[in-house]
C-alpha cells in the first residue's frame, strides 16, 4: 500500500499537533507498518479499500500468531484508529470505518518497586574509577531520580536554570511537554552541589551547554545512559533484579503513598494527566489507612473485641 508520505504527515501531526512524545508516535507508525503490510498481503493495496473486517482480522492475528500484550494490543487499535481519522482531515479517506470491536482491556500490572531499604542501600553505591569517571553526577542522577519521581527523559532534559538549590525545586517537562514544578530533598541538593561545583564545569567542551547533564564527550546524556547508571550502581550494591530508572520513580510513588500522601498530590508530582493512572499504586499497604479504617469502620476488628458477636 502507498501510503508512506501519508504516515509521515500523521507522525508530524502527532508530534506537533497532537503533543504525542517522540517515542509515542515511533511506536504508532511500528504498528502501522504491520497492520499495512498485513493488507498488501491480502490484497488490499488502497485506503477506501480497508473495511472493519480486516481491523478485526490484523488484531486477532496480532493476538493468535504473535502473542501480544493486551497492553499493545491496545495501542495498535489507537494508532488505527487515530491514523484513520487524520485521513478524513486530510481529505485521503471519506469515511471512518466502523471497527465494531472494543477496545482490549489492558490488565492491571502492579509497577516493579523497590523497598526503602533497597533503595538506601542504592544511594550508597560507590562510585569509583574505572567504573564511573564522574561520581558526583551519577550520584545526583540517583538522588533526583527517587527524590522527585522523574521519568528518565525528563532528567536528560533538564537545564541547569530549571534547578534552584536555594529553594530546592526543579522544573521538568514531562509527556507532551506539560510543564510541573517539582520539590527535591536536602541529599539531592548535596549531590547537585558536588556535580555543579566539582564535575560539570569539567565536561563542558566549547563553551556552555543549556542541557544540565553531560558526557565525557560534553554532549548531553541519553535515556540509555541514565539506564546504564542506573543498572551500574545497582550491580555494585548486589541488588537483585537490577532497576530501571522507571523502578525508582515507582519506589518514589509507592513510598509517598504508604508514607500518607495523597492521590491527588502524587499525580501532580509525577505529572500525570489522569487521576486514573496515578491510582495503580494504591496497591500498596497503607498503614494510615488501615488505621483509620479499624478505628472508625463498624465492623472493624478492635483490640481486644472478637470479630464474632456473643451470643
Amino acid at each position: 500500500m502507498q501510503a508512506d508520505d501519508e504516515i509521515d504527515l500523521f507522525l508530524g501531526h502527532l508530534t506537533l499537533e497532537r503533543g504525542l512524545s517522540p517515542l509515542t508516535a515511533e511506536a504508532y507508525a511500528g504498528d502501522l507498518a504491520q497492520f499495512l503490510c498485513f493488507l498488501e498481503e491480502r490484497g488490499i493495496t488502497r485506503v477506501d479499500q480497508i473495511r472493519p473486517s480486516h481491523i478485526r482480522d490484523f488484531l486477532d492475528h496480532c493476538q493468535t500468531q504473535q502473542e501480544l500484550s493486551s497492553a499493545t494490543l491496545a495501542r495498535r487499535v489507537s494508532a488505527i484508529r487515530a491514523w484513520m481519522h487524520f485521513l478524513i482531515e486530510i481529505g485521503t479517506s471519506m469515511r471512518m470505518p466502523d471497527f465494531a470491536t472494543e477496545r482490549p482491556r489492558v490488565d492491571l500490572h502492579l509497577p516493579k518497586y523497590l523497598s526503602k531499604s533497597q533503595v538506601e542501600v542504592l544511594l550508597t553505591a560507590p562510585f569509583a574509577p574505572p567504573e564511573s569517571r564522574f561520581p558526583h553526577r551519577d550520584r545526583a542522577i540517583l538522588e533526583l531520580l527517587y527524590s522527585c519521581g522523574l521519568r528518565a527523559t525528563e532528567i536528560c532534559t533538564l537545564k541547569s536554570g530549571d534547578i534552584d538549590l536555594t529553594s530546592r525545586f526543579l522544573r521538568c517537562f514531562g509527556k507532551r511537554g506539560k510543564e510541573r514544578v517539582v520539590p527535591f530533598g536536602p541529599q539531592a541538593a548535596e549531590a547537585i552541589d558536588q556535580y555543579n561545583k566539582n564535575e560539570r564545569g569539567k565536561l563542558l567542551k566549547n563553551g556552555e551547554c543549556v542541557q544540565w547533564l553531560l558526557s565525557h564527550s560534553g554532549h548531553p546524556l541519553l535515556r540509555n545512559q541514565i539506564w546504564r547508571i542506573v543498572r551500574a550502581a545497582a550491580q555494585k550494591v548486589q541488588l537483585p533484579n537490577a532497576p530501571s530508572p522507571h523502578v525508582l520513580r515507582h519506589s518514589f510513588a509507592t513510598h509517598m503513598l504508604s508514607s500518607g500522601a495523597d492521590l491527588r498530590s502524587l499525580q501532580e508530582l509525577l505529572g500525570h494527566a489522569n487521576l486514573n493512572t496515578t491510582q495503580i499504586y494504591a496497591h500498596i499497604e497503607n498503614p494510615a489507612l488501615q488505621k483509620a479504617h479499624n478505628r472508625f469502620h463498624p465492623r472493624a476488628a478492635r483490640p481486644g473485641q472478637s470479630e464474632e458477636p456473643s451470643s
